[in-house]
């Protein structure tokens, strides 16, 4: 029994890596067309919300989403856990406001998504000080343009998924200087729809992505960034912890 279900994790992996590539090649001119030849930001996101509805559906995904509010007014910093790269594409799925994500530099290398990720997104370096303070410029510049700016303020997808791991700063800082809520989401279960790529025979199978979206958390104009950080770490770290206690982590 073991083996099939390997062998059925693997195929599921192949299958929405086709369906990705063959799906993003059809989209690239549209995109370069958009973000390359012009300014058209807005339509390149509407066109990438298209895109993750459609991989999302063709890999047998469903959301299912739990709102303890509604989304607060524009600009606002997303705050995820990170378990997937099915993640991302459900963070399109689900935000219907203009975002830029701030990601690692390394996807300005992969094909395919460098087009648009150079254009819309703010590329952070990790393991170098300086630029990624750099990074928090264009965020700022992005909020105070009306933006959201979303972060996986965990910093990368840690083999322990779906524990909970420190938060960087950078996404509290912003909220403190531009005066613009935190939304907390906490993925659930995306660590089992799809595990991380190098782990061919990993979790990854149909089903749901179950999903929180918490109440905003307004900064306080004297708080400081390590209480900030660790209120929104707290209530996420909650949320994953009651789900398990529930019995419901196998799901």
């Amino acid at each position: 029994m073991g083996n099939i279900l390997s062998v059925f994790r693997l195929v599921y992996k192949l299958y929405f890596a086709v369906c990705y590539i063959l799906s993003a090649i059809v989209l690239y001119p549209w995109f370069y067309y958009y973000l390359v030849r012009n300014d058209h930001q807005e339509r390149a996101f509407a066109l990438m919300r298209k895109w993750a509805k459609f991989l999302i559906r063709i890999i047998g995904i469903r959301i299912k989403i739990d709102y303890e509010a509604e989304l607060p007014a524009k600009p606002y910093v997303i705050c995820a856990n990170h378990t997937s790269y099915l993640d991302i594409i459900v963070m399109y799925e689900i935000i219907p406001d203009f975002f830029l994500f701030l990601g690692k530099s390394d996807l300005q290398k992969w094909p395919f998504i460098r087009v648009f990720f150079r254009a819309m997104n703010i590329p952070v370096h990790r393991n170098k000080g300086f630029k990624a303070g750099k990074a928090l410029e264009p965020a700022a510049a992005g909020l105070k343009a009306g933006k959201c700016i979303a972060i996986f303020p965990e910093g990368q997808i840690h083999e322990e998924v779906p524990k909970l791991h420190r938060f960087k700063n950078g996404a509290f800082k912003l909220a403190i200087d531009q005066q613009v809520p935190i939304v907390p989401i906490t993925y659930l279960t995306n660590y089992r729809r799809f595990s991380y790529h190098t782990d061919l025979f990993g979790y990854s199978s149909p089903g749901y992505s179950k999903i929180i979206i918490h109440k905003p958390i307004s900064p306080n104009a004297e708080e400081d960034l390590v209480h900030l950080r660790e209120r929104t770490f707290t209530v996420i770290d909650n949320a994953l912890k009651d789900y398990a206690d529930n019995g419901r982590n196998s799901r």
